[in-house]
């Protein structure tokens, strides 16, 4: 679990300027919760840096990424097999996720989404805007793999 939050925060790190400073600082406190596994802490910080700036799709990124990492340790396994497929047969039967976090993820993933493909139709030159939405399409990617 530490290894995928490690590339999560990795991937989080790149967050752009534009971004509200305040939404910001509470998502990087809501990954440090995350990371120490206070999942009902980063949920309450997320959901202040969403109210703090609605239109960061950071912000919105990091509700949906939380929302997966929380799938995965209530479900109790996350494996390399999940991300490159599978070398053997699962030895387990997965549980479905969590309703309340799959909404959360998909609701928050989609308007992540969402912002940043706007926001690359007003700068198509920005690589920030460009990674983005590689981020995004990215960690849904992962879900899928992971959790679908």
């Amino acid at each position: 679990m530490k290894g995928l939050l490690v590339v999560v925060l990795s991937c989080w790190s790149c967050v752009t300027a534009e971004a509200n400073e305040r939404s910001r600082q509470l998502a990087l406190q809501a990954f440090d919760a995350a990371y120490n596994l206070d999942h009902r802490e980063a949920i309450a910080f997320l959901d202040q840096a969403v109210q703090a700036d609605p239109n960061d799709a950071d912000a919105h990124r990091a509700v949906a990424v939380i929302a997966w990492l929380r799938i995965g340790f209530l479900r109790g396994s996350i494996t390399v097999d999940d991300y490159l497929g599978s070398v053997s047969k699962p030895n387990i039967n997965m549980l479905p996720p969590p309703a309340v976090e799959a909404r959360r993820f998909h609701t928050h993933i989609a308007r992540a989404l969402e912002l940043a493909e706007a926001e690359l139709q007003r700068r198509p030159n920005d690589p920030d805007a460009h990674f983005r939405v590689g981020a995004i399409i990215g960690t849904q990617a992962s879900y899928g793999a992971t959790v679908e």
